[in-house]
């Protein structure tokens, strides 16, 4: 699950920030995380530096692997709050 501490934008996130975050954060390499989603390393690191879109079965496969959950992203992007 996001936890309070894992966002820190002025403005709010995109989904791609707060994977990348909370990967850091957990110190999972990259290596070992697009194992896991099961794509090559350079894909990932164009997903987190935002040059291609995360659909949302991504989005859900991302959030699973890191124990997050999407909606705390979405209902945090939302409410308009940093």
């Amino acid at each position: 699950m996001l936890e309070e501490g894992d966002c820190e934008w002025p403005i709010a996130p995109t989904i791609a920030e707060v994977f990348h975050l909370v990967r850091r954060r957990r110190a999972i390499i990259q290596g070992d995380l697009a194992r896991w989603l099961g794509i090559p390393r350079g894909q990932l690191c164009r997903y987190e530096n935002g040059r291609l879109p995360i659909d949302p079965v991504l989005a859900a496969r991302w959030a699973s692997a890191l124990r997050i959950q999407v909606s705390a992203w979405l209902s945090h992007r939302h409410s308009g709050e940093p």
